[in-house]
């Protein structure tokens, strides 16, 4: 029967594979957010770009919003970053020097319409030649390079070599004064070029030495010398001064002209006291006063961790304070100059985790607000969010409410603006939310490559805070003022967002914090001035229950003043304030569900009332199945426990078959007494094993002393902050153990056990609705329990959904609630919500429905119900505004359960089991992820003018599994009564008797059926096909043939980093790829899915990689570099003289070997002639020879008549010797002829090497 089926899907499964090429690939596209570790930058005035490298060796290079090249250096074991860039200005070209002193050429290049950042050559310098400082000649385009050994060399950026012009130390210590001359001045510090006079380069040594050298006459115009170690150098406009920072924190402003005159002295800005080393200075002039910026130079003793950028200018003087280490800093100037002056606009800050820009033509200079680079880790990231398609109205608000909380950024256009963006303007909306440690919630433009900030919601200022707010003193000296948005350091911990909630229709917005708060926000759109109304909830009800982790927060009293955007309705504080790990919200029902480590609870935001509360902590870790409790051990004994079992069912077994033949008396004795042996042993065994058990429970359970009062304890506690990762890995050790168990011990794995534990284990409950939370209803445990949060205990909500499906009949739809925990359970409850004006004076009801206990008591990540077309069900909001499509309500609705193992799909009403896919028996991968994403193919699949099923169509296997599981499950799951367990050794031997009873009646049963069965099969599946596609309603139908064609599949995240694609419902795998690297457990933990297909990931701290899964859905940037006619210099071509003298050799050279071929030529011809002319006669006397010979031959014809006597008197002995000397010398002759032959032919060959080796030397 496999066979036939087989044969009948092979069409089928080659158009399946070229739909996947269709719908199905990944790709990683860009990057958002700013560049992880930066070491060096650098601007191009005349195209307007900037340029970034990292110590990873990866460069980035930003022009306007949505023009960004990308490039990446070779990397060895070690990180090989960049240490210095610069632009070949105008050119579309930049050089990069990385740590392992080597240079790299990168340009851009016009392929297919658009720019790409190409790596065209590089040069490795040898160690002696350690780069130090770099400068670019304007005039020539060669590049000086000093070493630390003071030397320094001309790279020529046209070939990408080093010329023979050296700069020698010795050379420029000529002209130093002979007491200087005693030490080595030191590595090269600093090279500028001199702003008028081309080919004139001011050298700075890093101890003091500053010499003025003209590289036309290879000479130095000036020295420069002072006693403190130098740091820096600058040019002032004109040429006449330059100025120079050291490391005492004091710079001097020196005369070009005179090297004994100083402009002016020593000038330490934060003096007298000892002050840290001016790393960087510029000095720019203005119309007015000039600007001196210069980086560092604070007081050591008082404020020497300060990272600062000071900028003074006449009597303004501001020292611009950044929260990490300084990089480097740029001054942009207007790239026509008026009446001869820098006038700069822009200071450019680069830091290690921002970059910040700083207007500097207008007042109190303001910072710009960054349209790319920004720093989304200003706070610590602590949880994202993606929503596409955001609606216009939605949109609108938060742009004009992030616009009002821009009024303190400049108001001048953003400076970097070069390049063109090619990329269509898209009409659709994407936000990226993410909630931070310091209470923050950012909305982040996510529609293109640039990722920008709309708008910032602060949830700090509602409560109380347990820092107080720093006060800045005025006349503060040095005059700091903090710029950036980087903030390592959070007011309080318990303020962090750990889940975010948005709904696009209504635009409602629920978040959950550290502390168990969660505060729901509508839009405003008006500045409103209201007290914050909060609400307390008990998750557990326990007299004695002590929590030991931190307080929950307390919101500020009396009227509040919130701003345009969003503003809070209600607050929810859940008690114990743990950290809230699900949430849930739904606007149309004004429901929002919130979960923690202790259990999860209702609320109604409308009406500001719980509606239940349900916990979590009652079954103990020994019931919850929870991996923290397993350990090798313990699943090493129960492994070879049931081995031993196994073999001797086994035996028992078989001895026990019935016998065609009767034995002996004897031999019936002996088996008798065997197979009470075995009994006794299996009975003995099965009293050992629950001995061994009660030891357990006993060693698990509490120890009591004879009070009420005991305390129990996780087994391990942790603060609120813990991460899941944690929990997770040891869950994972404990699986890898358990593999351990079965590679020992594979026979475990018998098909007896595996059958009785395939299924999973539904409870059903109906009841009333619950007035009270669930937990009352249930007798309270006498024991006192203390407790702090902690992600790997099996009583942590994982996920949380509301949907509108069938759960008490298949005829009637209700609202339900979904609640999936850590021990593999999940809730479900029925909800009543009053419609219309009721709603706001009736209550809104909840009691639980069904249960759901997952065998293999795995984690439960996510849960998505899907309609009869196998969509997943969209929000009931949306729908009720005409944002979703709306779902078919007409039964057939299924259930999505994924647990940390596995997915499996059930039936609803019945929860009878469709099908599952165990994720680590296949992959030995745990999950870490879920997504339900809609892929829409990049072409129009269609088949003969119609649409193609087969996505849509499930095969014969998991028609045949289908039914299988729900004969199997028929009775497992009934509404209103609970499932009853059914132990394995009763499984096992009832299996066995119906098996060998009915084994003779289903194989003449499958015999007779296997013809009809292929014959019927295609008519059964056509009937079924159109039948569906009939019950399906016209909104959820395949579209038509001018629409796209689309699937929803389940997209999943493995903690190996892997990404998977299945199909739903049959869970079919469609396509594994390798994403992220398995140790990297942030960006793991940090992955987010779209709804069409793409991700974000936090591949640093402060950066989001962006990929996609569907080739319909690619958001790369796509742009071009216009460069001027001109701007790029040729290629360098070879001096002419050279060219005339190559030309010279190589005509003399020819002549030569022309001159020699005809002259071995002729050689060679002339000894052919003599050959052939001696040949010649020899043939010819053998000729004359053969003529002699042939005459006399004739004679003795003639004399042939004489008689027989006479002849043989002739012959005598003597006549014979004559006749064999003649034939002698004939054959001497052949011989030498033969030879002479030879000669003619070797002769031949000869010359034709001669003529051949002639011509190949020509």
């Amino acid at each position: 029967m496999l066979k036939f089926m087989k044969r009948g899907h092979h069409h089928e499964n080659e158009a399946r594979q070229k739909l996947q090429k269709e719908l199905f690939k990944f790709e990683k596209t860009c990057y958002h957010g700013f560049a992880h570790r930066p070491t060096a930058m650098d601007h191009d005035p005349v195209l307007k770009l900037l340029v970034i490298g990292t110590r990873t060796g990866h460069i980035r290079i930003h022009g306007a919003p949505g023009v960004e090249f990308y490039g990446q250096h070779v990397q060895g074991e070690s990180d090989n970053g960049v240490a210095k860039l610069i632009f070949l200005p105008g050119q579309g070209r930049v050089i990069s020097l990385l740590d392992d002193n080597s240079l790299h050429l990168w340009e851009w290049n016009l392929v297919e319409g658009r720019s790409e950042l190409v790596l065209v050559k590089s040069l490795n310098l040898e160690e002696q030649k350690t780069v130090s400082a770099c400068c670019l000649a304007s005039t020539t385009g060669a590049l000086l390079l000093g070493t630390e050994s003071g030397n320094t060399y001309v790279l020529d950026t046209r070939s990408f070599t080093l010329t023979d012009n050296v700069i020698y130390q010795d050379v420029v210590m000529q002209n130093v004064p002979e007491d200087y001359k005693v030490t080595s001045p030191g590595a090269v510090e600093s090279i500028i070029e001199h702003p008028t006079t081309k080919e004139t380069f001011l050298i700075g040594y890093s101890r003091g030495l500053m010499v003025l050298w003209d590289n036309k006459t290879l000479s130095a115009n000036q020295t420069f010398i002072t006693s403190k170690q130098l740091e820096s150098l600058a040019w002032v406009r004109g040429g006449n001064k330059f100025i120079s920072s050291h490391n005492d924190g004091s710079y001097i402003i020196w005369n070009a002209a005179n090297a004994l005159q100083l402009s002016d002295g020593a000038n330490s800005p934060y003096g007298p006291f000892p002050c840290k080393p001016i790393t960087k200075i510029n000095y720019k002039t203005t119309a007015g006063e000039p600007f001196i910026v210069f980086a560092g130079g604070m007081p050591r003793a008082s404020y020497g961790d300060r990272y600062t950028v000071t900028v003074m200018q006449a009597d303004v003087h501001v020292a611009f304070e950044f929260t990490s280490k300084f990089v480097d800093f740029l001054l942009v100037s207007e790239s026509g100059t008026e009446n001869g002056e820098d006038n700069p606009h822009t200071l450019i800050v680069l830091v290690e985790e921002e970059l910040v820009l700083i207007d500097l033509a207008s007042a109190d200079w303001p910072t710009h607000r960054l349209p790319y680079l920004q720093s989304p880790h200003a706070s610590a990231i602590m949880c994202t969010a993606h929503h596409s398609a955001v609606p216009d109205a939605l949109w609108k608000n938060i742009v004009a409410a992030g616009e009002k909380q821009d009024s303190l950024h400049s108001q001048r256009e953003w400076p970097i603006v070069g390049g063109k963006s090619l990329a269509e303007s898209s009409e659709r909306h994407d936000l990226l939310l993410t909630g931070h440690e310091d209470g923050v919630v950012r909305f982040w433009d996510a529609s293109g490559v640039a990722l920008k900030l709309l708008y910032k919601l602060n949830t700090s200022p509602f409560f109380v805070s347990e820092q107080e707010a720093h006060q800045e003193h005025d006349g503060e000296w040095p005059p700091f003022r903090k710029v950036g948005t980087f903030d390592p350091y959070s007011d309080d911990p318990r303020l962090g967002i750990q889940k975010i909630s948005l709904c696009m229709a209504s635009g409602s917005l629920a978040i959950g914090g550290t502390a168990g708060q969660v505060v729901v926000f509508e839009m405003g759109l008006e500045e409103k001035e209201k007290e914050l109304h909060e609400i307390y909830v008990q998750i557990i009800d326990r007299d004695n229950f002590i929590w030991k982790g931190h307080e929950p927060l307390t919101p500020k009293d009396g009227l509040l003043n919130f701003p345009v955007g969003y503003q809070p309705l209600t607050v929810l504080q859940m008690t114990p304030p743990a950290a809230c790990t699900a949430i849930a919200l739904n606007s149309e029902w004004g429901l929002v569900a919130a979960g923690t480590a202790h259990g999860f609870t209702l609320f109604d935001y409308i009406q500001k009332k719980k509606v239940m509360a349900r916990c979590t902590l009652d079954a103990s870790p020994a019931e919850s199945g929870s991996p923290k409790r397993k350990t090798f051990r313990k699943s090493l004994r129960e492994s070879f426990r049931r081995l031993r079992k196994v073999r001797l069912r086994k035996a028992h077994t078989t001895e026990s078959a019935p016998e065609e033949k009767k034995e002996k008396v004897d031999k019936e004795k002996v088996d008798k007494k065997k197979k009470e042996k075995k009994d006794d042993e299996v009975k003995a065994e099965e009293a050992e094993e629950k001995k061994e058990e009660t030891e357990e429970k006993k060693e698990e359970a509490p120890k009591e002393d004879g009070k009420p009062e005991v305390t129990e304890k996780p087994a391990e506690e942790k603060p609120a902050t813990t991460a899941t990762v944690e929990g997770e890995e040891k869950e994972q050790e404990t699986k890898e153990d358990e593999k351990k168990v079965e590679e020992i011990a594979p026979e475990i794995e018998k098909p007896e056990i595996a059958k009785a534990e395939e299924e999973d284990i539904v409870e059903v409950e109906s009841g009333k609705p619950e007035e009270k939370p669930a937990e009352e209803a249930r007798p309270k445990s006498p024991e006192k329990t203390e407790a702090k949060e902690d992600e790997s205990m099996p009583s942590v909500v994982r996920c949380l959904c509301f949907a509108r499906t069938f759960l008490v009949n298949a005829t009637t739809h209700n609202a339900t609630l979904w609640a999936g925990v850590s021990s593999g359970a999940v809730y479900i409850y029925t909800l009543t919500v009053p419609e219309g004006e009721k709603r706001r004076e009736e209550e809104a009801t909840a009691q639980l429905g069904k249960e759901i206990q997952l065998k293999h008591k795995a984690p439960v990540m996510a849960i998505q119900v899907i309609d009869g077309s196998n969509y997943p069900l969209p929000d009931t909001a949306a729908v009720s505004k005409g944002l979703a499509v709306e779902p078919s309500m007409e039964g057939n609705h299924k259930v999505v359960i994924c647990s940390m193992e596995q997915f499996k799909v059930f039936h609803l009403p019945s929860l009878k089991p469709y099908c599952k896919y165990k994720l680590i028996s296949h992959h030995g991968a745990m999950v870490r992820k879920i997504g339900f994403i809609k892929y829409t193919s990049c072409k129009t699949p269609l088949e003969n003018g119609s649409w193609a099923k087969v996505a849509e169509k499930p095969s014969a296997d998991g028609e045949m599994a289908e039914k299988e599981k729900e004969e199997k499950d028929s009775d497992t799951a009934k509404e209103g009564k609970a499932a009853e367990v059914v132990p394995v050794e009763e499984t096992e031997e009832k299996a066995k008797e119906e098996k060998k009873e009915g084994e003779e009646e289903k194989e003449e049963e499958e015999e007779n059926a296997v013809a009809a069965e292929v014959e019927e099969a295609a008519p059964k599946e056509e009937e079924a096909e159109e039948k569906k596609k009939a019950e399906l309603p016209a909104a959820s139908c395949r579209p038509s043939e001018d629409e796209e064609y689309n699937e929803w599949c389940l997209t999943c995240l493995s903690h190996l980093g892997e990404l998977s694609i299945y199909s739903i419902p049959q869970l079919r795998k469609q396509i594994l790829r390798p994403c992220i690297d398995k140790d990297d457990i942030q960006a793991v933990g940090s992955l987010t899915f779209t709804k069409e297909g793409e991700g974000f990931y936090l591949s640093s701290s402060s950066e989001f990689t962006r990929f996609t899964l569907s080739p319909r859905v690619i958001t790369e940037a796509t742009c071009v570099l216009e460069l001027e006619e001109g701007m790029r210099p040729p290629p360098p071509q070879p001096e002419p003289t050279l060219v005339v003298a190559a030309t010279d050799a190589i005509a003399k050279v020819t002549g030569d070997i022309e001159a020699a071929t005809i002259t071995a030529v002729n050689t060679a011809i002339d000894k052919v002639e003599e050959v052939v002319v001696g040949a010649i006669d020899k043939v010819e006397e053998v000729a004359d020879a053969v003529v002699e010979k042939c005459v006399a031959d004739d004679d003795d014809d003639k004399a042939a008549d004489d008689t027989a006597g006479e002849i043989t008197a002739d012959i005598t002995q003597d006549s014979i010797t004559d006749h064999i000397t003649q034939d002698d010398d004939k054959k001497g002759v052949e011989i030498d002829l033969k030879s002479d032959v030879k000669k003619i032919e070797d002769a031949a060959a000869d010359m034709n090497a001669l003529v051949v080796t002639a011509g190949g030397d020509q």
